[in-house]
């Protein structure tokens, strides 16, 4: 049983890898694996052991990474500041490090999550970061007056309690040019809560309960209502196109979500003015 289960993972690992490199995203994952060989420790309440997670894992970061070059080439300046909210271990910042993968540009980072053990983690790396609530994020006294290039949000939006008045209150608060954010891909929106939906008994952490999982056109509205112009986005499934391995898309919809919606954002209040209740 262990072997079949052991066969199983690595094909669900092979059909992940086909559909990043369908995509192009080879030499990002290359890059990514070289930056940081072990993302073991990716998260706080479990680790990465076997193939099927850590492939999991790097092709998501292989999205997301694609999804922050794009913003670095539209920007002409040298040096940038990031902020990643809801950072859990700071590999994506570790990763900008790398001039291959930052294009080239110098980049003054910080990470913000709630949780004190992963905010410890990302400082034990070097890495500035301060512990706070998402939506507090814009009154914590080390990020007042913070002038920010570039937000990263990845797998985070969907934890949030108030994720509207979140977009709203940081496309108000903050000179950022751009928000980066990936969830997941879901044809059908829906609340999500799955600890409450499957009746299990135990206490529900913010970094496991999905709250609100929408699908593209959903999200799309909500990100123009409160405040923001979509530049770019994209889908990435867990399964290729055109790629033998394409059948397996009907084990992912039986067992998992598709993949992960990416959007590219821009400050626009054009469409937030209008509203009068904020």
């Amino acid at each position: 049983m262990l072997a079949i289960k052991n066969v199983v993972k690595k094909l669900f690992a092979l059909t992940i890898y086909s559909a990043s490199y369908e995509k192009g995203y080879r030499e990002i994952l290359n890059n990514l694996k070289s930056a940081v060989p072990d993302i073991s420790k990716q998260y706080t309440n479990f680790e990465i052991l076997d193939v099927f997670q850590e492939a999991m894992v790097r092709t998501l970061h292989a999205f997301q990474v694609s999804l922050i070059q794009a913003v670095l080439k539209l920007k002409d300046q040298d040096r940038l500041n990031v902020v990643d909210i809801g950072d859990s271990s700071g590999t994506h910042l570790i990763y900008l490090q790398d001039e291959k993968i930052s294009l080239g540009k110098k980049l003054d980072t910080l990470s913000v999550n709630l949780d004190p053990i992963a905010v410890e983690k990302i400082r034990s790396k070097g890495l500035r970061a301060i512990e706070c609530r998402a939506e507090e994020l814009i009154k914590h006294r080390e990020f007042k007056d913070k002038n920010v290039d570039v937000f990263l949000l990845f797998e985070t939006l969907e934890h949030l309690l108030d994720p509207i008045n979140f977009l709203h209150n940081l496309s108000e608060s903050c000179d950022a040019s751009y928000l980066i954010i990936t969830v997941p891909y879901l044809k059908r929106s829906k609340v999500a809560l799955h600890q409450i939906r499957g009746n299990m008994n135990k206490k529900m952490t913010a970094e496991e309960t999905h709250i609100f999982e929408l699908n593209p056109n959903d999200w799309r509205l909500l990100f123009r209502f409160s405040g923001w112009e979509i530049v770019e986005d994209r889908i990435f499934r867990m399964y290729p196109t055109y790629n033998p391995l394409v059948f397996m898309k009907l084990l992912w919809k039986k067992f998992a979500f598709d993949g992960y919606y990416g959007c590219i954002l821009k400050k626009d209040s054009r469409i937030s003015d209008r509203y009068d209740s904020w």
